[in-house]
């Protein structure tokens, strides 16, 4: 019980350190023992995400959601990954799946904003970033995705509002080179 306690701590060490490496490392000895854990699946599919090792986070993603389907966490994950790798529609289709599972995950509403985005649908891109700020929950990407859109659909006042609003989160800096 004990090594059970130490792998999970390893793995929290290795993403805080960001050493991917070997969160898949500690990640795979700890499925090894528990096949069925859902959030160590979870957190090796990300990592094979940030390694953009797609497909083994997908595979990741599919057990995790055959284990629990009803969670939004692996549903969302594999959204994201799937609008990595420029699936955009079965990305979309994923990120409902985890809004209707939680619909404050903002996550997978900025990710399905980004894919409706790629995908030109820029009025359902506006929804969905409107939905975030009225929340309370956006940040400086946020007002300046939503600054973007405005100045593709020539809405030129609001792209300069969400520009002037962004300026004022602590986060512009790392936006901007965004």
């Amino acid at each position: 019980m004990l090594h059970h306690y130490a792998t999970k701590f390893k793995i929290n060490c290795a993403k805080y350190y960001r050493n991917e490496r070997l969160v898949v490392k500690y990640c795979t000895q700890y499925l090894d023992k528990f096949p069925s854990s859902y959030s160590t699946l979870c957190i090796r599919a990300e990592t094979f995400g940030e390694l953009k090792r797609y497909e083994e986070a997908l595979n990741d993603l599919n057990h995790a959601i055959m284990i629990k389907h009803h969670k939004p966490t692996a549903w969302c994950l594999r959204g994201i990954i799937k609008g990595l790798n420029k699936s955009y529609m079965e990305a979309v289709e994923d990120l409902n799946h985890a809004l209707y599972r939680d619909e404050n995950d903002f996550l997978a509403l900025k990710w399905r904003a980004f894919c409706y985005y790629e995908m030109h649908l820029y009025n359902h891109a506006l929804w969905d970033l409107n939905l975030i700020i009225n929340s309370g929950c956006a940040d400086a990407f946020t007002h300046l995705n939503r600054a973007e859109i405005n100045r593709i659909l020539k809405n030129f006042m609001e792209a300069t509002e969400d520009i002037k609003k962004a300026f004022d989160f602590e986060n512009i800096n790392k936006a901007l080179a965004y």
